[in-house]
């Protein structure tokens, strides 16, 4: 039996038993996911009988690692953006201007250090 997405979701909808399910579906992709990002990010590593490193399986992606940084990491204050309030002598300064700056030949130096 076929039922289509637009019917799932309209059911949902009245169920709540039914989005929870959903809502639950979903949030086990994500964890997926999420375990799947982390191998990207730090790279599969090659080791010897003895365990110890010789090489990469598959190189850190460094592209992956900052963006779990600045997403899962952002409460530890990491990230782009971050909400401060901060005052002197009584005035408010509600704006304060952060430049980032990457480097890719220094990002792509330090990986292949690793």
């Amino acid at each position: 039996m076929k039922v289509s997405r637009g019917s799932l979701y309209n059911h949902a909808a009245k169920k709540e038993e039914w989005g929870e399910v959903i809502k639950d579906e979903r949030s086990a992709i994500l964890d997926e996911c999420i375990v799947s990002a982390r191998v990207l990010a730090l790279g599969i590593p090659e080791k010897d009988e003895d365990g110890n490193f010789i090489g990469w399986r598959e190189r850190p992606d460094g592209s992956m690692l900052r963006y779990l940084m600045s997403t899962l990491g952002r409460e530890e204050g990491f990230g782009e953006s971050q909400k401060m309030d901060v005052s002197v002598e009584d005035k408010t300064i509600d704006k304060i201007n952060v430049n980032i700056v990457y480097n890719k030949k220094e990002d792509t130096e330090l990986q292949e250090k690793k």
